[in-house]
């Protein structure tokens, strides 16, 4: 649902997000985690489509919580402002599983999604550079057709 606001989002918003943030990883700490995962997806949902100046003090107050939930990280990566791309960056390299945390990169960035070709730029595919790597076959694959599109054949591979 939250990440449906993007439409209609306005800073007035911002309280509420916080809070409905706030609540979902407190559930999530106190293992809650089937109630509170579908909350923190679609509070990332919102995070990934709202204005920058608005989405990074939210991840920067929740950063040590949020750190340790991919697709958070994912999407400070997707964001790319030098802030989040700092704090995404520590993140991952601190990661003993970076395999498993770089999993979701497709459903965040969205390489293949129809009518989502606005989303994927060089400069984000830049910023996944040093996780190649760590994808699975089929990502590297989408990612590959991705930066044939964008005429970064020769980065693709």
């Amino acid at each position: 649902m939250w990440g449906k606001l993007s439409h209609v989002w306005t800073p007035d918003l911002v309280p509420i997000v916080r809070n409905k943030l706030k609540e979902a990883l407190n559930e999530l700490d106190e293992g809650n985690s089937a109630s509170a995962s579908s909350r923190l997806f679609s509070l990332m949902e919102l995070l990934r489509e709202i204005d920058v100046a608005t989405a990074e003090p939210l991840f920067v107050e929740f950063w040590e919580r949020l750190s340790r939930i991919p697709c958070f990280v994912l999407v400070a990566l997707y964001i790319g402002n030098s802030r989040l791309l700092a704090l995404a960056v520590s993140a991952v390299n601190a990661s003993s599983e970076k395999h498993e945390l770089i999993q979701g990169i497709n459903m965040i960035f969205q390489f293949t999604y129809l009518g989502h070709d606005h989303r994927v730029t060089a400069a984000r595919l830049r910023v996944i550079d040093p996780y190649i790597g760590y994808l699975r076959a089929h990502d590297s694959d989408l990612l590959a057709r991705c930066a044939r599109r964008l005429r970064m054949a020769d980065w693709a591979g």
